[in-house]
């Protein structure tokens, strides 16, 4: 077929039942075999991605394995290749007891997309603002008195105040009453057009993520790791330990917080009983963490944030029963 019709095959769209069933039927009528195959016919015939499936499906096929399966299986092993992976510390700052995760990503998702995974990790639900600011003033001036006096380096620091080495970075999506392109203290970068891997892969990496900007929360990040190595990009992001619940949506950041904490621990009085009835749950519990319900919500619903912020859509009602936890059938905000 590629050398007369200029045609191949992407096996990957016939099943191997389908197949052998019309080869058997062919000979009396080949309208089956014909439209089996005709939407599999691809032009891409030189591709070697075409040769190699095609010799992969031969195989499964001999093996006695759907076609589909084979189709699956290859890829698996085209997702199972070498990609940076980062290791993250994250806590929640002024507050105590802390509230912390430890969490990998890839370098091939954006600053923004780090936002969504570190929000979902906190309970941010999506209802604010955020941005990333990296203080690479103060990261440079901690370098250079690694290697010089202050006499020495008080010689050259004007002239690092001039350069974008010594301003802070913020990385925010780009809304038209937040986002201002001069700015003389701060270099600011769109945070949905880069990719982490082009920020840096250097450890100690330090950045704070800020989340409502009228409740102020802040969670303070640091890069313990970045290594490359061969990783499903189907597992990441993908919490590794934590401690603590996370934020309340509208609480009234950290302060607000402790009041609710402080409320929830006498579980009595006209405070605790305003609580209840805001948070519309009594079984709200500040110190509970299941990593494999976060893991679970991680591969859920990093898109549907992305989706939320970056394209302004809606979630599904589907999607909006795993955001609030309607699986556990624990009030109105998944409490």
């Amino acid at each position: 077929m590629k050398g007369g019709e200029r045609r191949a095959c992407f096996w990957d769209k016939a099943g191997k039942k389908n197949h052998l069933g019309a080869i058997v039927k062919s000979a009396s009528d080949s309208k089956l075999i014909k439209s089996l195959l005709k939407p599999a016919l691809i032009d891409r015939i030189n591709k070697r991605e075409v040769f190699v499936k095609g010799v992969d499906y031969s195989y499964w096929h001999e093996k006695g394995n759907d076609i589909t399966d084979a189709g699956k299986a290859w890829r698996r092993d085209k997702r199972m290749a070498q990609h940076y992976v980062y290791r993250f510390y994250a806590e929640l700052y002024d507050y105590e007891p802390k509230i912390w995760r430890r969490f990998e990503i890839n370098g091939e998702k954006t600053m923004a997309e780090l936002g969504y995974a570190v929000m979902l990790m906190f309970e941010m639900q999506a209802s604010h603002l955020f941005c990333f600011r990296e203080d690479r003033a103060s990261a440079l001036l901690a370098r250079l008195r690694e290697q010089y006096t202050d006499a020495e380096i008080k010689g050259v620091w004007e002239r690092y105040l001039m350069s974008d080495l010594a301003k802070s970075y913020r990385y925010e999506l780009k809304f038209s009453d937040t986002f201002i392109d001069k700015n003389d203290d701060e270099r600011l970068i769109k945070a949905d057009e880069i990719k982490l891997r082009d920020v840096t892969r250097v450890p100690d990496w330090n950045l704070i993520m800020e989340y409502d900007y009228g409740d102020g929360w802040e969670v303070a990040l640091t890069l313990e790791d970045c290594e490359k190595r061969e990783v499903s990009l189907a597992g990441l992001p993908h919490l590794i330990e934590g401690e603590g619940y996370g934020i309340i949506e509208d609480v009234g950041g950290t302060y607000g917080l402790e009041k609710l904490a402080k409320a929830l621990k006498k579980r009595k009085g006209r405070e605790y009983n305003e609580f209840v009835e805001w948070l519309d749950s009594t079984t709200l519990d500040l110190e509970a963490f299941d990593v494999d319900d976060m893991n679970f919500r991680l591969k859920k619903l990093v898109r549907v944030y992305k989706e939320i912020y970056e394209y302004h859509y809606e979630p599904s009602a589907r999607m909006l029963d795993i955001l609030q936890r309607a699986y556990l059938g624990k009030g109105m905000r998944g409490y």
